[in-house]
Order: structure tokens, then sequence, then C-alpha cells
């Protein structure tokens, strides 16, 4: 062995006999930062090992019972005295008590070495001892009413009060179950002093719409952060240490009352409903021209889901074209204010004098419990110019009458005789198949009479559509059906005549008249005309006389 060999090895050993050994676990020691405490406000439990532990030893679950429990943070230290190892491992808790009282922290328990258990007083938050002080931070909550109808909204006002400055945090709105809560609006800032101690103050909207009767229960609204706390102890660079903290606020107890039996109508619960109309005075208007009419229900003490769309009547002369509702909510002067705009198109196809029915929205008057309506009474519309139905007679061709007098001549009853006229020939004669086919089919009607002949304005109108030019398609259409059907046609008339065109007509002409234009594509129109004119062709070519079957003479 060499002394090379023998010098190092000399000093491992050294070295192994030099390193601390571990000690066991052998002390839990547990504490809190206060006591008493106040309900609905945190406060530190901290719990101590004398040895490295793992951070999910502890089981905080018992703590569940009497406590909310917050986060919780892990450290761990070692220190080396006379080269004597002491590890400790320290647990911070932050829990909040749940109810005014006397709460006990029970005995926790690692690996067999339990600590002691502490008792606590418990104070309300109206406890005059609390009420003398000044809380570091704490929450208050303003609700508007206590009692609702269904579905009426309720604001509530949460207020953050924060007496050190904050480092992070987070304000969380109350919840539950059979209730919708939004947050209204953004934050406001201010500051004030209380009881000598200056706060900054954070205060936010929440609008919360019960959706069961009965009596509701929400839980509070709760912060959770760090701020700073002025004590003696401060970082490296002489800053004060961040203090977990979090904060309940009180909980929320609604009582919420049914709809009436009696009520009749779309729901809508609130403190005061209007209705207005934007058409004009004017009261003449041209055969044609679109005349827009906006609706505006407003409703104070409500939120916008609660406002349904408005039923509108017109006379059968007049084509209504509606956009989609448009609604809004907010706060203003303190209040919840609800709006509904429903835009629409009114086109008039006849002339003469109309009358707009009245329009009633029903709702329920929340402080006097009764219902109501807001109204708009009739108005009446004079309709002046031409119908288009004669415009579009006058552009018929010469030959578009034709194909309606052959439909006359098929159903005349000489039919019949001469067709038994053409049996008894088949009889006596005994010329060609092919002539004897030729002499059926020239005395047959024509076929013209159940087909549709083809159209000169059917190019046109097909290519109107390939360009989408609303205003040619609009123009040809009357002409292209009315050929096609050897009698004026009109729009409205067309949609009868074709079913399978009425869903694009109503798309071509809502985005002529529609109060909110958008660009129009004819591709589904053009289509629908070809699979039209396809029909009509198989339906030529298959169609056979039902009581006419070809006769074949044995030989």
């Amino acid at each position: 062995m060499s002394p090379t060999f023998t010098r190092l090895l000399t000093a491992m050993i050294l070295m192994v006999g030099l390193i601390p050994t571990a000690r066991a676990l052998s002390q839990l020691e547990a504490s809190v930062d206060q006591n008493p405490v106040v309900a609905g406000q945190s406060f530190i439990l901290e719990v101590v090992a004398d040895d490295d532990i793992d951070s999910n030893e502890l089981d905080t679950s018992a703590l569940l019972r009497d406590f909310a429990v917050g986060q919780t943070r892990v450290s761990r230290s070692t220190q080396i005295i006379n080269f004597d190892a002491r590890r400790e491992t320290r647990w911070t808790v932050m829990l909040i008590a749940r109810e005014p009282g006397s709460a006990t922290i029970p005995a926790l328990d690692i690996n067999g070495v339990r600590s002691q258990p502490i008792t606590l007083t418990v104070l309300a938050t109206d406890d005059p001892k609390v009420e003398a002080q000044s809380p570091l931070v704490y929450l208050e909550t303003d609700l508007d009413t206590p009692t609702l109808w269904l579905g009426q909204p309720v604001k509530a006002t949460v207020r953050l009060f924060l007496g050190a400055d904050l480092q992070r945090g987070a304000l969380n709105a109350p919840t539950a179950d059979n209730a919708l809560i939004r947050q209204l609006g953004q934050d406001r800032e201010s500051s004030q002093i209380v009881n000598g101690r200056r706060y900054r103050i954070i205060e936010r909207d929440y609008v919360i719409v019960p959706q069961t009767t009965g009596q509701l229960r929400l839980q509070p609204a709760n912060f959770e952060g760090d701020v700073l706390v002025p004590t003696g102890r401060r970082d490296l660079f002489g800053r004060a240490q961040p203090r977990p903290m979090a904060i309940q606020g009180e909980p929320i107890n609604l009582t919420i009352k049914p709809r009436p039996a009696s009520y009749q109508g779309d729901w809508l619960a609130a403190d005061l409903v209007t209705l207005s109309d934007s058409l004009d005075e004017q009261s003449e208007y041209q055969v044609g021209q679109p005349i827009t009419r906006t609706l505006t229900l407003t409703a104070v003490g409500a939120v916008e889901e609660s406002l349904a769309e408005i039923s509108v009547v017109v006379p059968d002369a007049l084509r209504i074209y509606p956009d989609k509702a448009q609604r809004q909510s907010g706060v203003q002067n303190g209040q919840l204010i609800a709006r509904l705009e429903q835009t629409m198109a009114i086109v008039p196809a006849q002339p003469g004098t109309y009358i707009l029915p009245e329009i009633k929205v029903p709702w329920w008057n929340a402080r006097l419990g009764r219902q109501q309506w807001a109204t708009l009474p009739a108005k009446t519309l004079t309709i002046t110019g031409s119908a288009p139905a004669p415009v579009i007679e006058a552009n018929l061709p010469d030959t578009a009458p034709q194909p309606q007098v052959v439909i006359e001549e098929v159903s005349r009853p000489g039919f019949w005789p001469w067709l038994t006229a053409l049996f008894a020939l088949l009889w006596l004669m005994t010329l060609a198949w092919g002539w004897r086919r030729g002499q059926r089919s020239a005395n047959q009607p024509p076929e013209s009479a159940s087909t549709a002949p083809t159209t000169s304005s059917l190019k046109p109108l097909l290519k109107a559509c390939q360009r989408n030019d609303v205003e040619a398609t609009l123009a040809l259409l009357p002409e292209w059906a009315s050929e096609r059907e050897g009698e004026p046609l009109s729009l409205a008339q067309i949609a009868e005549r074709y079913p399978g065109l009425a869903t694009h007509l109503q798309t071509l002409q809502r985005s002529q008249y529609s109060a909110r234009t958008a660009a129009w594509s004819g591709k589904d129109l053009e289509q629908a005309i070809r699979t039209l004119g396809e029909k009509a062709k198989d339906a030529q070519d298959n169609a056979l006389p039902p009581l006419n079957p070809p006769t074949r003479i044995k030989v």
C-alpha cells in the first residue's frame, strides 16, 4: 500500500466522522399568531417539526371541521453547530374560523409524534372588542334588497378595505348553485380614514339573478393574498415581510318569491318598463319603399337576458323583414338598466291604407306587486303608387298565354272519342309500327301542356344570379315565372307556386329591404332554378298518358 493511498484513506475516514448524523423526529410544536381571533378573518397556524419531513406528512383535514383552510407554505432549514446538525420543517397554514364562539385546533400527528391542541376564542365581527379595533384588512357587502321575485336581479356591492400595502391578492365573487352571478362594470378605487387608520378601498359591483324560489343563501365574497405588514422583521434589502391573509365577507341571504299564477305573457320582473318606436311621423309611403322601424324596450331593475323579443304583426299586404334583436345592460345612476332594440324593414306590396296594430309588452311591477303593460298605440300607414303586377303583365311576351289554352284543350271531354277512333283504326289497318306510332303522336295533345316551356328570360335570370345582382334578379324572377306558367305572377305568388324557391326568395328580399343590408350570393337560387328545370325535363321525357297504354298486336 503506497503512502499516498494511505493518506487519502485516512482523510476519507476523518471526513465521514465529521458528517453530522441525522436526528429522528422527536418534537412537533403548533402555535397561532393571535388569540382571540375574529370569525371570517384569517390567522396563521405554524407547525414546526425538528427534522426534515416530507411536506405531505402533515394532515390538516381535521381542521376542516371548524375552520376554512387556506394556502399552506412549507419551509426547511438546517443549522450545524459544533458538527451537530439541526434540521427543521415549518408549515405555515392560513385558517379562517367559521362561527363565533370557542374552537379547538386538534392535535396534529406526524409518524406518531403529536402536537398539543390549541383552544381559541372566536369573536363575532360586531363584537365591541372587534369594533374598537382597526383590522388590517376587512370586507363589507351592501345589497339593494334581500327580497326578490323570480328572475329579478339584485346588485351587490363588495368593498375591500386594505390598511397595508398589497403585494398580491384576489377578490372572489359570492357563489351559489341556484343563481347567476357576474361582475358588473369595472373596479373603483378610493381612500378613507376609519378609526384613525387610512384604508385603500377597492369597490366592485356584482349582479345576482336567482333561478329558484324560496330561501337562497350565497357563500360570501372573499379575499386572499399577501400584504406587507409593518413589523420589525425585514428582508436583506430592508423591505417589510409579506404576510398571507384571507378575509371572508358576510353570507348573503335572499328570499325569492315565485311568479304569480294570474300573470299573463312572457315573465319580466322589473321596477319600470318603457317601450318606444322610431317610426317617423310621416304616414304616407310608396309601394316598394322600405320602411325602417326600431322598437326599443327599456327595463329598470332587470338584466338583458330577461327581455323577450317583441311580437309584431302587420297586414298581409305589408312584408316584414326583422333583424336580430340587440341586447345590452349596465348601471346608470346606481340602477340596473337593460335594453332591447328590435329593428325591422316593412315593405308595402299593395297601395292602400293599413293599420299597424297596437303593441303591448307585459311586465311585473316588482315595487307595486302587480302586472302592467308597456304599450305602443296603433299607427296608420297610407301607401300610394301602383302594384307591380300590371307592370309585369305588360312585359310578358305575346306567346305567354298559349300554354293556358292548351291546358284547356286537355281537359275537354272530346279527348275520349278521338282515343276510341285511334284504337279502331289500329285494329283495322296493318301499317308498320313506326307509321302507327307517328299517327298516334299526331293525334295526341302536345306535351307542352304538362311541362314548362323554355322561357326567354331564363338565361338572363341565371346570369343575374351568377353576378349576385339583387335588383336584376328581383326584376327577372316575375318575368320568368310568368312566362313559365302563362299568367302574371308576383314574388309572393312565386313562393306559393314553387315552395322550393320560397326560402331563397325570402333571403333575396331581406338583402334588398332589411335595415342592415348584407352581401347576397345568388349561387343557391341559381341551383334551385336549374333543379326545377331538370325536374320538368325528366317529367317530359318520362311522361306517357296513363290512360293510353301502347297496344301491341300479336300475329
